[in-house]
């Protein structure tokens, strides 16, 4: 009897024990929900490196202001129109005459060594992109208007590098996610300067044989 006794005691102090422990098992569960993935909210901008620095833009950028002709070129190329850009007088008008019809409607701010502050303001840029010998005078000025981006000198290293103005172009491109598309362009750009190649070696092969 003593013994059924001291059985069910030490029953009864086992069911004790596991049940103060299951309680408190609970309650830690109830302390520390399970930890869950936050999904991070996107900022809106995106920090561009160029020869000033860096650069922080809108994700999506809707007025760009392009005080070269060769980025005016660049935006096209990737099917983005600017919102203003700088003329270009000595080619007998406002615009590239080649790029005239895409530009129509679009703002001039003056020339790019001289651009007319007041009608860059009235735009109200997310940013605008020069070249580095049009910082040189400018910079400080553009960049209290918005974001101001400086590329490369391609009017000077062009003779050097051939393949300059894909960097900026890329540059471009990767502010409006269309770097693939500007590989696209820049590989076909590529095949048609090797197709003229080998066209000019025909002509020359010719013409040293009636030289001969």
């Amino acid at each position: 009897m003593v013994r059924q006794r001291a059985a069910t005691m030490i029953l009864l102090a086992l069911l004790v024990l596991v049940l103060t422990a299951c309680s408190k098992a609970s309650e830690v569960t109830e302390a520390t929900p399970p930890q869950q993935d936050t999904p991070v909210e996107e900022s809106g901008t995106q920090t561009i490196e160029h020869l000033k620095g860096k650069a922080v833009v809108p994700q999506k950028i809707e007025r760009m202001v392009v005080l070269s002709a060769a980025y005016i070129d660049h935006m096209l190329t990737i099917g983005e129109k600017p919102a203003g850009v700088n003329v270009e007088v000595r080619y007998g008008g406002d615009y590239l005459p080649y790029l005239a019809d895409q530009l129509a409607g679009v703002a001039t701010v003056g020339s790019a060594d001289s651009p007319n502050l007041e009608a860059i303001l009235q735009i109200d840029p997310d940013v605008i992109v020069v070249e580095s010998r049009t910082a040189e005078s400018t910079y400080e000025q553009l960049e209290k208007i918005a974001p101001t981006i400086v590329l490369g000198t391609e009017w000077l290293d062009y003779a050097d590098d051939t393949t300059y103005w894909t960097q900026d172009l890329l540059t471009i491109a990767g502010m409006y996610n269309k770097v693939d598309l500007a590989k696209e362009k820049i590989a076909e750009v590529e095949q048609q300067t090797q197709q003229l190649k080998a066209k000019i070696e025909q002509l020359d092969q010719k013409s040293w044989l009636i030289c001969v």
